[in-house]
Formats: C-alpha cells, sequence, structure tokens
C-alpha cells in the first residue's frame, strides 16, 4: 500500500470520508469493497483512526432467534 493513493476528506456535511486512487483504488475494486467507513478522534498528544471496508458481497447470514 502506497500511502499517496489514500486521502481523507470532508463529505459534504463535515464527516471523515476515504478517497482511493491507483492501484490501492484497482484493489478495493476487485475485492469488491463499496464503502470504506472511518472514524476519526483526537486528544493531545494523541491522535487517533479506525476503518472499516465494507464489501457488495454477505458472506454470513445471521439468524437471531
Amino acid at each position: 500500500v502506497r500511502l499517496n493513493e489514500i486521502e481523507v476528506i470532508s463529505d459534504e456535511v463535515g464527516r471523515p470520508k476515504v478517497r482511493l486512487c491507483g492501484a490501492l483504488l484497482e484493489y478495493a475494486r476487485k475485492k469488491e469493497m463499496s464503502d470504506i467507513l472511518l472514524s476519526l478522534s483526537h486528544e493531545p498528544p494523541y491522535v487517533t483512526a479506525f476503518a472499516v471496508c465494507q464489501t457488495y458481497k454477505v458472506s454470513i447470514q445471521l439468524n437471531y432467534k
């Protein structure tokens, strides 16, 4: 992964959003990633980020009773 292929931008209401380009974008398309959810937090001097990739496919069906 080349870090210059990942960009964090703000959507229209200010939420962080991930934009991919180059080989990483092609990889995400090949793996059928539909979205990357991103959470950012900061409390100086620390910063943390958490990302979750979603795909189009559903591989497990959960049944709750």
